[in-house]
């Protein structure tokens, strides 16, 4: 992983005050030892890196709409997995949620018989 202070490759890098240090620019050692309290090490860095690059990952298909008091169809799962959408959502969850371009059923706007 590069540190973001130097840009060097480091084995452990630590974050502090929303700064990253590593061996290199910090003095701090490579082989680890005790942790601090307060400092995040690399590999929750790198698990929270993880969770923004593949948050789309994690969209669940349905949502909760309290005001209709049942399940609907989740809008950022359909416009994050577009491709998808059939093997979770059905044409009249679509229709409802506003996305007519996406129902298998229809075809230049006409419907098939």
């Amino acid at each position: 992983m590069k540190c973001e202070s130097c840009g060097k490759e480091a084995v452990r890098i630590v974050y502090n005050n929303g700064v990253e240090y590593c061996e290199n620019c910090s003095g701090i050692k490579a082989s680890g030892g005790a942790k601090i309290d307060s400092i995040l090490t690399r590999q929750s860095l790198r698990v929270r890196s993880q969770s923004y690059k593949f948050e789309g990952d994690t969209l669940p298909p349905h949502r909760y709409d309290k005001a209709k008091k049942k399940w609907v169809a989740n809008e950022e799962f359909i416009k994050n997995n577009p491709e998808n959408v059939h093997n979770f959502l059905d044409d009249e969850e679509l229709k409802e949620a506003g996305f007519n371009k996406l129902i298998k059923g229809k075809k230049n706007g006409n419907e098939k018989n």
